[in-house]
């Protein structure tokens, strides 16, 4: 037995014998990467409103809306993982690796909550433009299935996440469509 666990000491301490320059380069890029992802967040949350400022204003009944569509995506997430956990405990076959499959299921929340805010016209803000936040919504999808193909392209194995979030907007944008077109039928219909 001890010399098992010495065994495995000696494994553990061959496998931390790694390079410490190469991962603080790389943790350089991930914050200037950040860094310069938040300037440009900023900038375009603040020009995609009507009135400036970087935050959406929201009424009482679209801050119940974003309640209700928070509760329905969490439990989305919830049921998710107890299943993704019943599967793995049964040890039965998944299409996807570990990983990949809590990225789609944290994706899959995020999308039931953003399009029950949609639906329940919750989603965008008081001070918002709409047209805007689609023409934003559009690069962001055009941006991430681009850089996805590049990258599947190139041989590289961070394309799923860029193609998982531009499918993911594409939904929001199909979602942000069809609430306009239910919008522009009803307004028709009661005039």
């Amino acid at each position: 037995m001890k010399t098992m666990l010495l065994k495995s000491i000696e494994v553990i301490d061959q496998s931390d014998n790694v390079t410490l320059v190469p991962n603080l380069r790389m943790l350089a890029g991930i914050g200037v990467g950040i860094l310069i992802g938040v300037g440009i967040l900023a900038l375009v949350a603040y020009s995609r409103r009507n009135e400036g400022g970087l935050f959406s204003k929201y009424d009482e009944r679209q801050k119940v809306a974003q309640g209700l569509a928070y509760r329905n995506g969490f439990w989305t997430v919830v049921v998710l993982l107890c299943g993704w956990y019943i599967l793995d405990l049964c040890d039965l076959w998944l299409p996807t690796g570990r990983n990949l499959t809590i990225l789609l299921i944290m994706l899959t929340g995020v999308l039931v909550y953003v399009v029950s805010c949609i639906m329940m016209d919750a989603y965008i803000g008081l001070n918002d433009n709409r047209k805007r936040t689609a023409i934003t919504l559009s690069v962001l999808t055009v941006s991430n299935l681009g850089l996805g193909f590049a990258n599947r392209a190139a041989g590289s194995s961070t394309f799923v996440m860029n193609l998982l979030v531009g499918c993911m907007t594409l939904v929001v944008l199909a979602a942000i469509g069809i609430k306009a077109l239910l919008e522009r039928r009803n307004g028709g219909e009661e005039e």
